[in-house]
C-alpha cells in the first residue's frame, strides 16, 4: 500500500518511512537512491525529517551504519525542531486568546468586592505556585490547589483543540 502512495504521490515522505519500517532491507533490494534524491529535493522540512529516517532504517538494515546514524540524528533534531514551534505558535495563540479575554473583563485596577474565582495562570516554573500562596494568604481568599484539568479544558473552551 506504501508503494501504491509512493507511486501516486512521489514526494509523499510519510510513506517513504512507511515503507522504510516494513522490513529489513537487503544490498540488493531497498530504496536508498530514491530516498536521496527525495531528500536533495525535499523543501519542507517535515518531509527532511521523514526521509532523512526512511533513509537511516535502510542504511541501517544494509549495514552502513555511520551513514545511518548520520540521518538519523538529522531527522531527529528536525523532528524536535517541528515540535517545539508547534507547541510554541500553539502557546502564542492561546496567550493572545487569553490576554484578549482578560482584557475585556479587566475593569478596574484598585480591588473589587467579587465572589468570583481567581486563577493564576502561567507556563510552568514562572511563579504561579508563589502566586497562588500569597492570594491565598489573605483571610477572604480560599486556595483549591492546583486543578490538574483546567489546561485541558481551558484548550477545548478556546477551540485549541
Amino acid at each position: 500500500m506504501y508503494q501504491q502512495a509512493i507511486e501516486l504521490a512521489p514526494t509523499h515522505a510519510q510513506a517513504h518511512l512507511g515503507l522504510a519500517q516494513l522490513k529489513t532491507w537487503t544490498p540488493t533490494r531497498n530504496h536508498v537512491e530514491r530516498l536521496r534524491a527525495g531528500l536533495a529535493a525535499a523543501v519542507h522540512p517535515e518531509d527532511r525529517m521523514y526521509l532523512s529516517l526512511a533513509l537511516s532504517k535502510e542504511l541501517e538494515d544494509i549495514g552502513q551504519e555511520a551513514e545511518s546514524f548520520e540521518h538519523l540524528v538529522a531527522g531527529k533534531r528536525a523532528g524536535r525542531k517541528l515540535s517545539h514551534r508547534a507547541i510554541e505558535e500553539e502557546e502564542q495563540a492561546l496567550f493572545a486568546q487569553l490576554e484578549s479575554i482578560a482584557a475585556d473583563r479587566v475593569q478596574r485596577e484598585d480591588g473589587c468586592d467579587s465572589e468570583e474565582p481567581i486563577f493564576v495562570l502561567g507556563m510552568p516554573r514562572t511563579g504561579t505556585t508563589l502566586v497562588e500562596r500569597i492570594l491565598s494568604s489573605h483571610s477572604a481568599v480560599q486556595s483549591v490547589g492546583e486543578i490538574l484539568n483546567f489546561p485541558v479544558q481551558l484548550k477545548c473552551g478556546s477551540g485549541m483543540r
